[in-house]
């Protein structure tokens, strides 16, 4: 066993040292990777969704209803909070480092040639291959038309709400981000979007009438509103469903469940799980870290603890809304981020939504020092500003402070939920600390 860790450590070194190559939007070199290695993607039906913020928890709801009809099931989701493991889920369970280092040796002996992600990627489709998953959820990486998760064939396309992010590599204007993701599209592939800014919608439609596809429009074609009982009340392909909602905070979620019944409503009938399946299947979703509040259990005592791993202003916003229907007596919050991040926004919008704030440093090279983060707020927010060394002192300090009726929130960087999540629910964690060369800026 121990040998197994080694050789697990040995890849996690090789794949930090892989993200020095950077980003390559090019889809034909996982390609005809994947073709030397039998094209073990070919032909597996996958529901394949792209968007800025929102498309992970979508994947893990459309996971959640497919596997509640009874379907084996592969989830292929970016970055990972606690281990590389993560990333590549079969029947809800992330793979074994056996697995990942069975796959990444080959990937890495027959196409040497392939950078982090589209490493990652080649394993999701040689991981699905092994465990013959019926039907796989794959969550896009970065844009959409050259993505390396393009290797997969689709059955249908989901869009989540498209902002600003990654303008170095997608463009510098909405409308030009929305044409990058929205240009997955298939012709026939049936498409659906939560997208409701009128910039993106009319780029969307527009590849959308040019491509000959179908695309499904939340509010216009599809949609959820408040039921009877606390249900959710679905309406779009697939038919109308009383459904029980996912126990993931926020109002956006409805949003999000309404995309993934209506991709799930758009399969064929074979891989559909059928109409008893997507009555509670929601209910039973999981999604670390993202919006995910901590109670006592697994917590040892109050107070709660609410984990989000959004950092970017989109995200910031809806973890802010999403805190107004949480009841309690104070807000305090343990942040971190990276020193790449454009934080001269972010930060002032989170202490100055908060009663008290620890600023800290995630334990990764590219993590801001405290001291950096104090310097961007305001004078008047800076009393409310406490300086500390690392995420476990953040923590223990926030949590003593706090009065069991209130709400510790932890947001800021992937890699913070990843270190706070670890040490609150003793959850292991990889020897190495990896991820996207872009997944955290």
């Amino acid at each position: 066993m121990q040998a197994t860790h080694e050789s697990y450590r040995e890849v996690l070194d090789d794949l930090f040292r892989l993200r020095r190559f950077g980003v390559k939007l090019d889809v034909l070199g996982p390609r005809r990777a994947l073709a030397r290695m039998g094209d073990p993607a070919r032909g597996l039906p996958v529901i394949q969704i792209a968007g800025t913020n929102g498309k992970g928890s979508v994947a893990a709801m459309v996971e959640a209803l497919l596997l509640s009809g009874g379907l084996r099931v592969g989830l292929f989701t970016s970055p990972h909070l606690c281990r590389f493991t993560e990333r590549i889920r079969i029947q809800g369970k992330e793979i074994s480092q056996e697995e990942i280092v069975s796959h990444y040796r080959r990937v890495r002996a027959e196409a040497p040639e392939l950078t982090f992600f589209e490493v990652a990627t080649a394993m999701a489709a040689l991981a699905f291959a092994s465990h013959s998953v019926d039907v796989a959820v794959v969550e896009v990486g970065l844009g959409g038309r050259l993505d390396a998760t393009n290797v997969f064939d689709p059955v249908a396309i989901g869009i989540a709400p498209i902002g600003r992010e990654h303008t170095a590599y997608l463009g510098q204007d909405l409308d030009r981000i929305a044409w990058e993701k929205g240009s997955l599209m298939r012709p026939g592939v049936p498409t659906a979007t939560t997208a409701t800014d009128p910039a993106v919608l009319r780029v969307l439609r527009r590849l959308a009438e040019v491509k000959g596809v179908n695309l499904q429009v939340y509010d216009r074609d599809f949609g959820v509103e408040s039921a009877a009982e606390g249900k959710l009340r679905y309406h779009g392909p697939g038919g109308d469903l009383a459904v029980l909602p996912p126990p993931l905070l926020g109002p956006h979620q409805a949003q999000n469940a309404a995309l993934a019944l209506a991709l799930v409503g758009s399969l064929p009938t074979h891989l559909h799980p059928g109409r008893p399946a997507l009555l509670e299947g929601l209910a039973r979703v999981s999604w670390p870290g993202r919006m995910e509040l901590l109670c006592s259990p697994p917590l040892q005592g109050p107070p709660r603890v609410l984990l989000d791993a959004g950092h970017n202003p989109q995200a910031v916003q809806t973890l802010l809304a999403a805190l107004e229907g949480v009841e309690r007596e104070r807000t305090l919050a343990v942040v971190a981020t990276m020193v790449d991040k454009e934080n001269s926004w972010l930060l002032p919008e989170l202490v100055g939504n908060v009663d008290r704030a620890w600023l800290t440093r995630v334990q990764y090279y590219r993590g801001a020092e405290p001291a950096q983060l104090l310097e961007l707020l305001p004078a008047r927010l800076r009393p409310r500003a406490v300086l500390c060394d690392d995420v476990p002192t953040a923590l223990d300090q926030a949590r003593a402070e706090a009065a069991p009726e209130d709400l510790v929130v932890v947001v800021g960087s992937v890699f913070l939920v990843g270190e706070a999540r670890a040490y609150l629910l003793e959850e292991p964690t990889d020897p190495v600390k990896v991820t996207d060369p872009v997944a955290t800026r």
